[in-house]
């Protein structure tokens, strides 16, 4: 009959009521530290979505400002070329013209031509095919100076910002 008197012993009670007593209070303690927790996790999220619309904000608005320095970069790139075009197209004239003088100066009497002969002189040859290889020259320099130009303005305006 052990067993029964020591559910009659005070003590036995005393020990389970304390037991209880702490379960409780480590429970409540527990449940406490958890909501601060919850809390202090909480304000951590809304600080770095915060902080992450911000950077995005800002992102975007250098995106913004890079795309309409590349629109702007383009736009002068047209226009270099357009006024590349136009210069080229003013060279081309000046070309016909000399060519043009050439032809009639070869068209002329023969008496014009101290050798006498009216096939082109030598010299003349060299001054046609010079001024073809001028012409060709001058369009590929403008065109690089075009893009050179055109490139430089995007490195400073898109790619260094």
């Amino acid at each position: 009959m052990m067993p029964l008197t020591l559910l009659l012993n005070w003590r036995v009670w005393a020990a389970v009521g304390l037991a209880l007593a702490m379960a409780a209070s480590h429970w409540f303690a527990y449940h406490q530290g958890g909501l601060s927790a919850t809390v202090a996790l909480d304000a951590y999220i809304i600080s770095q979505k915060t902080a992450h619309i911000a950077a995005l904000e800002e992102a975007r608005t250098k995106e913004q400002s890079l795309q309409l320095a590349n629109t702007k970069v383009q736009n002068d790139y047209q226009t270099l070329k357009q006024k590349s075009a136009r210069a080229s197209a003013g060279a081309q004239s000046e070309r016909l013209l000399l060519l043009a003088a050439l032809d009639a100066a070869r068209a002329a009497p023969t008496d014009t031509f101290p050798s006498g002969r009216v096939d082109a002189s030598p010299a003349e040859r060299v001054l046609a095919e010079s001024v073809g290889r001028y012409e060709e020259v001058a369009r590929d320099a403008d065109r690089l100076s075009d893009q050179v130009t055109g490139l430089q303005g995007y490195v400073r305006n898109v790619c260094v910002k």
